[in-house]
């Protein structure tokens, strides 16, 4: 005979939240996705479209205005997570990617604050030297430097990521070492301002 549990193994597997919970989580994050896609392209524009607005601080916060925004449009998928554990139709191509550019500009964002504030440190402890040593087109190309190293670090850790397949398994998320990854990136950041 077949029994409740039999079905329960083929059909989606329920959240760990009610929905309640589920309804909540979803509109604070539609909320949070609407506000921050304004703000980060608003700060993109105002950026690109004064030019003397483009000092290099201003250089740093769009390049996070960036990479916020891209984790903004990646959110939509999270909430498919967290509303469907098990199922996963959009393939294994789509998980890796949405996790591999989710972690890359988290740890571009670590990055680019600890750039800015050793940018500040420098300017407000030697400004002469910060006069000479921090250029429009250094940090530029420090900002790509940023991004490169961050995509590099994360790639090195490429097998860590598991797709779901498009079989009706979840998109899951091996983080032990990518959260430890993590840890070594806040943990130079926070050496690095302790000069």
């Amino acid at each position: 005979a077949v029994t409740w549990s039999h079905w329960a193994d083929w059909g989606p597997e329920p959240s760990v939240f009610s929905w309640a919970e589920l309804a909540c989580v979803t509109a604070v994050c539609v909320l949070l996705l609407a506000l921050g896609i304004t703000g980060n392209v608003l700060t993109i524009l105002v950026v690109w479209l004064r030019p003397h607005l483009r000092s290099t601080t201003y250089l740093y916060l769009c390049s996070m205005a960036a990479s916020d925004l891209l984790i903004l449009l990646l959110m939509p998928l999270d909430l498919y997570k967290l509303w469907n554990v098990r199922t996963w139709i959009l393939g294994d191509a789509v998980c890796k990617v949405s996790q591999f550019l989710s972690e890359s500009c988290t740890f571009s964002t670590i990055l680019h604050i600890t750039a800015l504030s050793l940018e500040r440190y420098v300017a407000v402890c030697q400004p002469l030297t910060a006069k000479t040593l921090v250029t429009r087109a250094r940090v530029r190309a420090l900002i790509g430097c940023l991004w490169v190293v961050a995509v590099v670090i994360l790639a090195g850790w490429g097998n860590d990521f598991q797709g779901g397949g498009g079989g009706g398994g979840g998109c899951d998320y091996w983080t032990t070492r990518l959260g430890g990854n993590v840890c070594v990136c806040v943990c130079v950041s926070v050496r690095v301002l302790n000069i």
